[in-house]
């Protein structure tokens, strides 16, 4: 999972590289059904880049200190399409940031691998002020971070014991590069 967004400098870009995602999914003749109960988090300090001074803005800016975690939960999930073991949709839910919870959409793209893995990868668009979340500046407020930003993620589960379940997951996106 990696964060991206821009300043008055350069574009930039952060890593997630401790997360959790544990769901539900019903799978029937290798097509996806429907989406069941989908729990997301990270810890807010497992977020980072190339340059510690970028890190040390972020944390505070997520104030990091008081609110450990990010979390997200899925509430609903709109139509799912299918096609021949790949699917592709939106869920809804409540995502959790700097002590700000907010419902927001999360589009999805997956796919059901031979491997029976389950591959799911998407990205959303958010602003850090929906959040209350200030975006950083530095060196004395030459260089200021622009509000919005992208997350993408990719992710690849296994199936549960009841072939239709999805174990959690963990995954470092820092070792995948």
């Amino acid at each position: 999972m990696t964060i991206q967004g821009t300043s008055s400098i350069h574009d930039w870009e952060m890593d997630v590289t401790e997360m959790e995602c544990t769901t539900t999914l019903n799978i029937d003749n290798d097509s996806l059904k429907s989406i069941g109960e989908t729990l997301f988090s990270c810890k807010t300090a497992s977020i980072v880049s190339d340059y510690k001074l970028m890190d040390k803005k972020t944390y505070e800016a997520l104030k990091a200190e008081k609110y450990s975690t990010i979390n997200f939960r899925m509430t609903s999930n709109e139509e799912i399409l299918p096609s021949s073991g790949d699917f592709h949709g939106t869920v809804k839910g409540y995502l959790s940031v700097a002590g700000r919870t907010k419902e927001i959409d999360v589009p999805f793209q997956g796919r059901l691998l031979a491997n029976g893995k389950i591959e799911l990868k998407g990205q959303v668009t958010l602003n850090m002020s929906e959040f209350d979340i200030d975006p950083p500046t530095a060196l004395m407020g030459t260089l200021k971070t622009g509000n919005e930003v992208m997350i993408a993620y990719s992710l690849q589960m296994e199936r549960g014991v009841n072939d239709k379940s999805i174990t959690s997951v963990r995954s470092s996106s820092r070792e995948a590069k």
